[in-house]
């Protein structure tokens, strides 16, 4: 029996902008790192080592300019990958019931900001309330991160895509910390160079490995998602007996 259609005549929500920035925003942090080197090599950012207090200091006519990109580095990522979700995750919800919620994403980062902030508002004098809302933060962050890698990988397999990105993104940091503390490990006990350079090249070798994840994750889930309506779409303009057990969806 075919599983109800929320909306047959639903037009599906813009989503390739949002994958774009979500794509292309983790470069931004490249970006800042290559300024950074080009300002302290021009003078005009001094590190901690050359400072009394052991604090950067900026010169003023960068600073704003630095400000700026610093800022965009950590809010496009969060800004368009929420986007993408909330957009992705309506056309999946359009075509199956058994997709994900479009909402989680957002609800967990407005819960998670709002007990952080009632939590450092609290302060010292109700510690107990404080710290459970320190803990309500930390779940929330979990389902921010986690709980909607589950949700897209579910929404996936609704509406027929692949999961094997998503699996990817939910063990790869994982991954990435356990070969870390082993590494760093063994260069301590070995006092090998090599295996020191080893330990801090793998978790960005993995990190590019999760962004090439992430990207091909979200450009399959939207093809997924335009396949499902022309599926359709073709089904309709053909004879019943002519699609055999598709008839029956």
């Amino acid at each position: 029996m075919a599983e109800p259609r929320p909306n047959e005549e639903y037009y599906p929500l813009h989503t390739t902008t949002p994958r774009l920035l979500a794509s292309f925003s983790p470069l931004l942090f490249m970006v800042l790192g290559i300024a950074a080197f080009v300002l302290q090599d021009r003078g005009l950012l001094v590190g901690p080592e050359g400072d009394a207090d052991g604090l950067y200091q900026i010169d003023p006519e960068v600073t704003a300019g630095l400000v700026l990109l610093l800022t965009a580095a950590l809010l496009l990522p969060v800004f368009s990958w929420g986007w993408w979700y909330i957009a992705a995750m309506s056309n999946a919800r359009a075509r199956s019931m058994h997709a994900g919620s479009p909402w989680m994403l957002p609800v967990s980062v407005l819960v998670m900001i709002g007990a952080v902030t009632v939590s450092v508002l609290l302060g010292e004098q109700q510690r107990i309330a404080s710290s459970l809302l320190l803990g309500v933060a930390v779940l929330a962050y979990f389902m921010a991160a986690y709980g909607v890698l589950f949700s897209v990988r579910k929404s996936a397999l609704a509406v027929k895509g692949e999961t094997r990105h998503w699996n990817r993104l939910l063990w790869l940091p994982w991954l990435s910390m356990l070969l870390s503390v082993v590494l760093y490990s063994v260069a301590i006990a070995t006092e090998s160079a090599p295996v020191a350079v080893l330990a801090m090249l793998t978790p960005s070798m993995l990190s590019i490995w999760g962004w090439a994840n992430w990207c091909m994750g979200m450009a399959s889930f939207d093809r997924a998602c335009r396949g499902y309506q022309v599926a359709r779409d073709m089904n309709t303009d053909m004879p019943a007996f002519m699609m055999g057990q598709k008839a029956l969806r």
